[in-house]
């Protein structure tokens, strides 16, 4: 059997996610083409025509799906991977955790009951002030929770909190959150990886 050549237009053996814009749209223009012409192609036996056009497809769909998921990230101008969790998602994440308790035990809050206003307030757990009522947790409405120092600034959502005690990007964040109020996370996907499937078919059309 002849030595195979690596094609000139091989993809890396990388996966989709871990490709720059430019080669994501150049590989995906490939595979495009490729399918739409395999048919033409009658140095393939119709098993090698039939597998390859099954690869090239699902290759095809992989990138779509990853392109589509740039864009996503793009069109809310939120880093990728975080494209993945919806508003609604992430409301009703926060929505189940009890910020008041989160802050207690993450951030080591001391809080004091909760006032007409839907406020409970302690001294704040991440600035030295010495006010004793300068942070603010709102528990009124489960769906608008929100910590608050009024001394040093500090202050946001459930996610912010837990970002603040661990130094923990989004991604990491919002995961913790999921595990701590036993949500299961968007799936990840995993395409696969890119590869000349065709190029390779074709020379073991010929070798054979």
């Amino acid at each position: 059997m002849a030595q195979q050549q690596q094609s000139p237009r091989s993809a890396p053996r990388n996966t989709w996610r871990g490709l720059p814009d430019e080669e994501v749209r150049h590989y995906l223009h490939q595979y495009r083409q490729d399918l739409a012409t395999i048919d033409d192609d009658f140095r393939l036996d119709e098993e090698t025509r039939i597998s390859t056009r099954a690869y090239l497809a699902m290759l095809v769909a992989d990138g779509e799906r990853e392109w589509a998921r740039r864009e996503r990230a793009a069109q809310l101008g939120v880093p990728l991977d975080e494209e993945r969790f919806t508003p609604a998602f992430l409301d009703d994440l926060k929505a189940r955790i009890k910020l008041d308790e989160l802050c207690a035990y993450e951030l080591g809050a001391r809080l004091g009951p909760v006032n007409a206003a839907g406020w409970r307030h302690g001294p704040c757990p991440i600035c030295p002030s010495q006010r004793r009522d300068c942070f603010g947790v709102f528990v009124g409405d489960e769906t608008r929770q929100r910590y608050k120092c009024f001394s040093c600034g500090a202050g946001g959502d459930a996610i912010n909190a837990i970002r603040q005690a661990y130094g923990e990007s989004f991604v990491q964040a919002v995961e913790r959150l999921a595990r701590t109020g036993g949500i299961a996370l968007p799936e990840v996907p995993r395409p696969t990886p890119p590869r000349r499937l065709l190029d390779l078919a074709k020379d073991g059309a010929a070798d054979a």
